[in-house]
């Protein structure tokens, strides 16, 4: 994946540059339809996320992104009451440089709402427990700061890709929890592989490569 955000921006920018398709360094002011490739063909969880930026000056932008999940490849179907519901809503205020490049300062939230048989779940500090069946409300509230360039190809059609850091609140609720069963086992701190029914704190690491066309 982090070939792919390094290497292929840098390689269709230099076939574009040898066709003699690009015509500006520069991208011009104006709204900007953006598709995220990499949420697309992410095994875990695919979700359609389009965005709109809006660049207001050569330096200055503002872009808004939606995430919707494509399906639940992410929550297998364990009987077809299972459910899987999810929405991502992404802000980015960017600062651009020469040839493209850009700091962007990013906030993003995303709720998911889903049901488990037979899950298993950490309690901050006190271990964790199973449950015959839970509903799971999950709220993330996360910033990062990003690094990136849009590459232009000509004809109103660019290559964008990032990578940024930062961290995210993650919050968990059960609404419905069934049978839940306690269990003497303790915490083993960061790094868990169960959901942490509360608020914890993560960091959070982002990358993408995005199709941009000029509205």
């Amino acid at each position: 994946m982090l070939l792919s955000i390094i290497v292929f921006p840098a390689a269709a920018q230099k076939y574009f540059n040898r066709l003699g398709i690009i015509k500006d360094a520069d991208s011009k002011n104006g709204l900007y339809l953006k598709l995220n490739v990499l949420s697309v063909a992410d095994i875990g969880l695919p979700t359609f996320q389009p965005g709109l930026e809006y660049k207001i000056n050569q330096r200055f932008g503002l872009e808004l992104a939606i995430g919707i999940p494509l399906n639940n490849v992410w929550s297998k179907r364990q009987t077809d009451s299972t459910f899987y519901r999810f929405y991502k809503i992404r802000t980015t205020a960017k600062y651009y440089t020469a040839q493209n490049f850009y700091f962007g300062l990013e906030t993003f939230y995303v709720y998911s709402r889903y049901n488990i048989y037979y899950g298993r779940y950490m309690l901050q500090n006190k271990g964790y427990y199973t449950s015959d069946y839970t509903v799971n409300n999950k709220r993330v509230l996360g910033f990062d700061i990003k690094y990136g360039k849009a590459i232009t190809l000509g004809n109103k059609w660019y290559i964008e890709n990032f990578i940024g850091a930062g961290f995210r609140i993650v919050t968990l609720s059960q609404p419905v929890n069934i049978n839940p069963t306690s269990s003497f086992l303790p915490n083993h701190g960061f790094f868990t592989f169960y959901d942490v029914v509360g608020t914890k704190y993560t960091p959070h690491l982002t990358c993408g490569l995005l199709l941009v066309y000029k509205l």
